[in-house]
């Protein structure tokens, strides 16, 4: 009874928006009667909770409307100013996420039906290429400089704000590629700005899994805004990691897993009561809202980068000033770069893990004939089954497999290519591009990982990502270019029926008395 009236009196959004939610009450109040316990049942009441579904109403977009270029200065902002309206758009996206949307999100890992947190996500993306732009926006280096300068300080009193979520959204804009290659650019930085920024950056940095960020946000109290990607994940993690129920027939919840969510989640729900320590003109943060609302994808804004500051100034910038190209002969003579070798150790054991990985069927570490023209379906130019089998023991090993490839690598000199199948993904742990190795930022599918290999990079890295072949007869096997596609596998067995996350009507400061079962 306690734990239900409480609930009920501090989140009345999940009763009255939740109609699964709803129903259960009502059953629990008429059973309460039916068993002559009507003073009780009295004391439930949903049917006058306030009504929450406009906390949940969006701004309705006409998609037919034309894509028209806004005004995205806002220069008569002071930093402290524009940090503070940032601040309350997002605490105004962030009191309309409640509960089932986090549960939707982690059951489906994605944002199935979920209106409201998809459009917080695009909120954190549209503020990290608001802030691109306006630094691409200006024609010269010194004036970029001046614009990323101010937008360093801006994230300085976000931190002041404790505006965690804006603030790793900022910091991921000008950490992008898109910006960071900008060396003209950041030459005209002074250095106590790129000092603040160095340690803003290792704030919200991933490394330690946050570690910076979780000890900074354990020590603040007041108004604070958590980076929510970063709860997320360990939502998902957690889903993942620990069963639901400690026995086959539910009757006893999993106690650790309660307590791990009940952590995340308490910082999360205290998130909407706080009150912001500034105001906001709403004329302003309507201004602001349609400039962070951006078309712009991150291709277009790294084609703009280049424009800016192209990758080669020793090219003639006029076309009546072209340089004479060289003879072919000298072409096919010149010098070729010799791979590194442990570049292509890593792909070669990565590809030949993923091959276990999908065509090992019994798990003993091993590859018959059987479950090798399998993988000869996906690699049709694969040799022969004895040419890998180095002992001819009827089976291939994995280190078997690696040094066969290696041998041919080098007896090709090195021409092994790889064409990548990417897809998106989102990241639950701290992943650097394979290109220009900086993190790659985000909340949901931030970059791109191969499904074969698993080498991850950011979309804009993408064609630059390949192995690319120095002689003329393309990478691959004999002349032919070695491609990681997805692979066709046998399944094991029938994957597992989803597990639900649940949320238990508990008192506001339970915690599992231990880790025992029940």
């Amino acid at each position: 009874m306690c734990p239900a009236l409480y609930w009920i009196s501090a989140f009345p959004a999940e009763f009255d928006l939740n109609q699964d939610l709803a129903q259960q009450i009502k059953e629990l109040k008429a059973a309460l009667a039916q068993d002559g316990n009507r003073r009780h049942s009295n004391l439930i009441d949903i049917e006058n909770v306030p009504r929450q579904q406009w906390r949940r109403q969006l701004t309705q977009r006409n998609p037919a409307a034309p894509k028209r270029k806004t005004s995205l200065l806002l220069d008569h902002l002071e930093p402290p100013e524009l940090a503070a309206h940032l601040t309350l758009l997002e605490h105004r996206a962030f009191g309309r996420i409640l509960f089932q949307d986090y549960h939707s999100f982690v059951t489906h890992g994605a944002t199935v039906d979920n209106p409201v947190l998809e459009r917080f996500i695009a909120l954190f993306n549209g503020v990290s290429r608001w802030v691109q732009l306006l630094v691409l926006s200006q024609p010269s280096a010194p004036q970029r400089a001046r614009v990323l300068a101010r937008f360093v300080c801006v994230a300085q009193h976000l931190l002041e704000l404790q505006n965690f979520n804006t603030l790793m959204a900022m910091v991921g804009g000008l950490s992008h590629s898109s910006i960071s290659r900008l060396k003209e650019t950041h030459a005209h930085v002074g250095s106590e700005t790129t000092k603040l920024w160095e340690s803003l950056t290792a704030l919200v940095s991933s490394e330690g899994n946050y570690g910076q960020y979780r000890r900074h946000l354990s020590r603040s109290v007041g108004f604070r805004l958590p980076a929510l990607g970063v709860h997320l994940k360990d939502l998902v993690a957690v889903h993942l990691a620990l069963p639901d129920w400690r026995d086959a027939a539910h009757t006893r919840p999993h106690a650790p897993k309660m307590r791990q969510l009940f952590a995340i989640l308490d910082q999360l729900a205290l998130v909407p009561g706080l009150q912001p320590p500034c105001t906001a003109d709403p004329d302003l943060l309507n201004l602001l809202a349609v400039s962070l609302d951006q078309y712009q994808t991150d291709d277009e804004i790294y084609q703009l980068s280049l424009q800016r500051e192209p990758r080669s100034k020793s090219a003639p910038s006029s076309p009546t000033c072209t340089a004479r190209p060289p003879d072919l002969d000298e072409w096919a003579l010149a010098a070729k770069p010799k791979p590194d070798p442990a570049l292509v150790r890593e792909h070669i054991e990565k590809m030949v893990e993923s091959v276990f990985r999908n065509f090992d069927v019994d798990g003993d570490g091993r590859i018959s004939q059987a479950e090798f023209s399998i993988i000869r379906s996906n690699f049709p130019h694969l040799c022969q089954f004895g040419d890998v089998d180095e002992n001819q023991d009827g089976w291939i090993t994995r280190d078997e497999m690696v040094s066969y490839f290696l041998k041919f690598s080098a007896d090709v000199d090195g021409r092994m290519g790889f064409v990548h199948t990417f897809a998106e993904s989102s990241f639950l742990r701290p992943v650097a591009c394979r290109h220009c190795k900086s993190l790659i930022l985000g909340i949901y599918k931030q970059g791109l990982k191969c499904r074969a290999c698993g080498v991850s990079c950011h979309r804009q890295c993408r064609d630059r990502l390949h192995v690319e072949d120095p002689g003329g007869g393309g990478p691959g096997f004999g002349g032919r270019r070695l491609r990681c596609a997805p692979l066709t596998r046998r399944r094991r067995s029938s994957s597992p029926p989803a597990r639900t996350l649940i949320f238990l009507l508990l008192p506001p400061h339970w915690r599992p008395p231990s880790t025992k079962p029940w």
